[in-house]
């Protein structure tokens, strides 16, 4: 009979070692789960880096794909605070250009160009005064300026003359600091 129940004592004994050793084993994949849990987010920030690329590219218009049957290439750009959407331009050299300026914000801004060479420039009747009683203050600084109080739209219509990357920007004071810039390309 001693040996019946040292049997069965060192049976239960190894049923429960068996026991402890595969929660072990069960707490060491959850550590290992844990880990690829922990590596979730880098695929995570991988998709978002992803994204971020798809969005920057949709912010590139390109004039190729814009032109009317009249051969004006006509662009909307949104401003909010501190950013456009679009924020870079690819346009062709020659090609008549009529931007709209929609300003989404909360206060003025503009968009400009200090210096791009282009053969024909309009702006809409009345554009010179806006912005001016928010104590904006423009002049013939800029080769294109285009600007709109909130919730306002303006237009400039122009034709680039000369290839090449120029520089755009909002230049109410600290707009541009806080990263209100884009570029325009202008290709042959």
């Amino acid at each position: 009979m001693n040996k019946k129940l040292i049997l069965m004592i060192s049976s239960i004994l190894f049923v429960f070692l068996v026991a402890a050793c595969s929660n072990n084993s069960t707490s060491e994949n959850s550590s290992n789960d844990t880990q690829t849990e922990g590596s979730a987010p880098d695929k995570e920030q991988e998709t978002s880096s992803e994204e971020k690329k798809a969005e920057k590219e949709k912010e590139e218009v390109k004039s190729e794909s814009d032109p009317n049957s009249d051969g004006v290439n006509k662009i909307e750009v949104s401003s909010v605070e501190f950013g456009y959407d679009p924020l870079n331009l690819t346009l062709k050299k020659g090609q008549k250009v009529e931007l709209t300026l929609t300003n989404q914000g909360k206060s003025f801004h503009d968009w400009v160009v200090k210096e791009m060479p282009v053969a024909m420039k309009e702006q809409e009747e009345g554009h010179e005064d806006k912005g001016t009683e928010s104590g904006h203050k423009h002049g013939g600084e800029f080769s294109l300026h285009v600007g709109a109080d909130a919730g306002e739209s303006s237009k400039l219509v122009f034709t680039p003359s000369e290839v090449g990357e120029y520089e755009i920007y909002c230049s109410v004071e600290g707009h541009k600091e806080a990263g209100m810039v884009g570029k325009i390309t202008v290709e042959e």
